[in-house]
């Protein structure tokens, strides 16, 4: 008969699963190639006019609705929250590489992990990458603080680390994609009608290498220029806590935690 060492135990006791829920919603999210194409679409065409922005939906899946966008800008994407769910997100990111093969970042897997949405996809045109919803979140959020060593009460923690550098962004993201590896998986998405589109959009078009991207400074190129004045980064990550004053926070959460925190933001009129 088998007998778990402690070490064994432990680990066994740490490890996370998908919530049903949540797994079916991915499902189904990652089946809309009407919907990612359109993003990839959106995005493209920003960086063709010379102002590239990042393109988002927000699928509420109580009525089976889509919301679109409240607000783009070149490093993020204000989507609206669904109103007695948490409901599921799709988004892009705004350099080459993410835009054929993007990764979630850290503040992509805080928002999935802290409940701020149950489903964060990021589309590109080649695969997309997913991160599903924990069937215990505090089981998932310890897990994930280990993997970043971390002690954390949210993602303004998260993003507060990563913004001091406390975090080296790549091997932070890989230990966390590692330990919560029952919740990620990669589609191939396969959009080969938008390749030349990619691979002849003028260099300067893409935003520059900084923001939420796989080869940006938040997750990994130290040499990237700094993406964000840290007191914008301190209110936007307020924000995903539901710490704006009168602004509508039924409205504006997931727009606030899933926008400027993902594409890890610039400076705008909301947070002046």
């Amino acid at each position: 008969m088998f007998h778990p060492t402690k070490r064994e135990s432990m680990e066994m006791d740490m490890e996370v699963a998908p919530h049903p829920v949540a797994e079916e919603l991915a499902d189904r999210m990652v089946e809309r190639d009407d919907i990612m194409r359109t993003l990839v679409d959106e995005t493209l065409s920003s960086a063709e006019e010379g102002n590239i922005r990042e393109a988002g939906r927000t699928k509420c899946p109580n009525n089976n609705t889509i919301k679109g966008p409240l607000a783009r800008f070149p490093r993020a994407v204000d989507l609206a929250s669904c109103p007695r769910e948490m409901g599921g997100t799709w988004h892009t990111h705004v350099t080459p590489e993410e835009m054929e093969n993007p990764v979630n970042s850290i503040p992509d897997m805080a928002n999935v992990i802290y409940g701020l949405t149950d489903v964060s996809v990021v589309v590109g045109s080649e695969t997309a990458d997913v991160v599903v919803g924990p069937d215990n979140h505090e089981k998932a959020q310890d897990v994930f603080e280990n993997a970043l060593g971390l002690e954390a009460n949210g993602v303004e923690d998260v993003t507060a680390a990563l913004a001091s550098g406390r975090l080296e962004p790549m091997t932070a993201r890989q230990r966390a994609r590692r330990k919560l590896d029952p919740l990620i998986f990669r589609v191939e998405t396969g959009y080969t009608e938008f390749d030349e589109r990619i691979d002849t959009m003028p260099p300067e078009n893409w935003a520059a290498i900084h923001g939420s991207g796989m080869n940006e400074e938040f997750t990994g190129n130290m040499t990237a220029m700094t993406a964000f004045e840290p007191e914008s980064f301190r209110k936007a990550a307020e924000a995903g806590n539901g710490a704006i004053g009168d602004i509508n926070i039924a409205e504006i959460a997931v727009s606030t935690a899933i926008g400027t925190i993902v594409g890890n933001f610039v400076d705008r009129t909301l947070f002046d």
